[in-house]
């Protein structure tokens, strides 16, 4: 059984998808794989009980037999750490173990998604590194780009941590205008240091991008029409704050938007329907007119009532466009898309002696 720990440097680096679409390839080769995220450092309450929100997806995406609880056997929230400090009293590396001898034991893969950067787990004495030592796991990482020296750093601060584990990364969420120099500069200094590049990702507007209902929830405002198209994506964000004219050719710029307007502004609400509008977001708590809520609901598109003020509305939407999750299926199938240009499958299975 070969194990594989996918990890990243940065929180919402692409590692969940990374897992989806190594699984889907692994099993396609007839391998039979299975999946365990040690603990969850974002868990959930829902329905008073802590779940792990990818874990759940994963799950149900391969129909995969154990229950969450055994996928995920760790789930943090803030009291469960409070309490940890408290006490000192934790036993789930014990835990942990037995629920990966428990799904690995008629495996010949095991796909294990770690830390979503180098500072999760030190707290439980499960840092990334201790993972991979107690598993004897080949590691595969994921490096999103930022800038320059945190791009760099970040590489080979894995390869100090990891040494001969690490069997390569995937450089991801690379600017268009660094692609050139991160495969001309960068990727052979890289390789130069025995690392391997097994894949240079771009930057994707889709990737990036929220669900109407991610911003219904962060907002926490009321759906007034089209609740059926809550999952649609939204690529850009725009502001209405002008005349009608004016409305309409900055609206033409971008398609696939969420356009933040005042609750009185039926003018430039219309003018929003009449280009390629994911859904409305309407400020100060100021209702619509109905015959705008009657207008989008006929064109399938969502408004959201918030009592914030627009400055506060772009402020709390901006804070997670590229920090959400990897649950919708536009986004999977571009994901395995580019996977399948960009990821040297053939590279990383000779690696794995696969």
């Amino acid at each position: 059984m070969i194990p594989i720990y996918i990890t990243s440097t940065q929180n919402f680096s692409g590692k969940s998808a990374i897992c989806v679409g190594l699984i889907k390839k692994l099993l396609a080769k007839g391998l039979k794989t299975g999946y365990i995220k040690p603990f969850s450092a974002h868990a959930k309450y829902f329905n008073g009980k802590l779940i792990d929100e990818d874990t759940v997806f994963i799950r149900d995406i391969f129909e995969m037999p154990e229950p969450v609880e055994k996928l995920c056997p760790v789930m943090l929230s803030d009291r469960v750490v409070e309490d940890i400090v408290k006490t000192g009293e934790h036993n789930y590396k014990e835990v942990i173990l037995n629920a990966f001898k428990d799904i690995s034991s008629n495996k010949d893969v095991m796909i294990i998604e770690g830390a979503s950067n180098q500072r999760e787990g030190w707290l439980l004495d499960l840092s990334p590194l201790k993972i991979v030592k107690e598993f004897d796991a080949k590691v595969f990482a994921i490096v999103p780009f930022e800038n320059n020296l945190q791009f760099m750093d970040d590489v080979l601060t894995l390869k100090g941590k990891f040494e001969d584990r690490l069997v390569g990364v995937i450089l991801n969420r690379i600017p268009k205008i660094k692609l050139n120099t991160v495969n001309e500069s960068f990727r052979p200094y890289i390789e130069s240091k025995g690392i391997r590049v097994l894949g240079v990702f771009p930057k994707e507007v889709v990737l990036m991008s929220v669900s109407v209902q991610e911003i219904l929830e962060g907002l926490g405002g009321e759906i007034l029409c089209a609740r059926e198209n809550i999952n649609e994506l939204v690529e850009h964000l725009m502001i209405g704050a002008m005349s009608v004219d004016s409305a309409l050719r900055y609206f033409r710029r971008h398609s696939n938007k969420a356009v933040i307007t005042g609750g009185d502004r039926p003018d430039v609400q219309l003018a929003a329907l009449e280009t390629s509008t994911k859904c409305l977001i309407l400020t100060g708590n100021l209702r619509p007119n109905p015959m705008i809520v009657a207008k989008a609901e006929d064109m399938g598109v969502p408004i959201i009532l918030t009592q914030y003020d627009t400055l506060t509305t772009v402020e709390i939407i901006e804070s997670f466009f590229g920090k959400t999750r990897f649950h919708q299926k536009k986004k999977i199938m571009a994901f395995e898309e580019m996977m399948d240009k960009n990821l040297d499958f053939d590279r990383l299975y000779s690696v794995l002696m696969i």
